[in-house]
């Protein structure tokens, strides 16, 4: 897993601190509006809980734009990921998404076992990113 860190706000103002996720994703994300149905940012919006998910486990559920989303995202490597909702002391909302190429049955334990740390690791980030505006 690539572990370097990069601050976004593409996603409705919501702050984004990314991992293994490739630039030319980014690229489709955008043009085809991913940003209102990326079930991901939706939880973390509405969530303070962490999110494991598998892209090959959602191919088939949601609606059509959600699939398309999915299958999009396991195109371009993306099969699993850890999404952990933040918040810096000021109310700010963001999110620290860790992004596999491999199934999340393969990493789950790996996540879990890191979770903490990198939640600690995300909010200080997240925290000095707010700082830099």
């Amino acid at each position: 897993m690539d572990f370097c860190l990069r601050k976004s706000r593409i996603v409705n103002g919501l702050f984004h601190l990314i991992s293994g996720i490739p630039l030319d994703w980014f690229a489709k994300y955008l043009t085809k509006g991913y940003m209102k149905v990326d079930p991901v940012v939706i939880h973390c919006r509405n969530s303070d809980e962490v999110l494991h998910w598998d892209a090959n486990e959602s191919l088939n559920a949601g609606n059509k734009k959600i699939r398309d989303f999915m299958r999009d995202a396991y195109v371009y490597g993306l099969i699993s990921g850890m999404a952990i909702p933040l918040q810096s002391p000021s109310g700010l909302r963001g999110v620290l998404s860790l992004i596999s190429d491999r199934p999340l049955n393969e990493n789950k334990e790996l996540f879990v076992k890191y979770e903490k740390d990198c939640r600690v690791i995300g909010e200080s980030v997240h925290t000095a990113f707010e700082g830099l505006k």
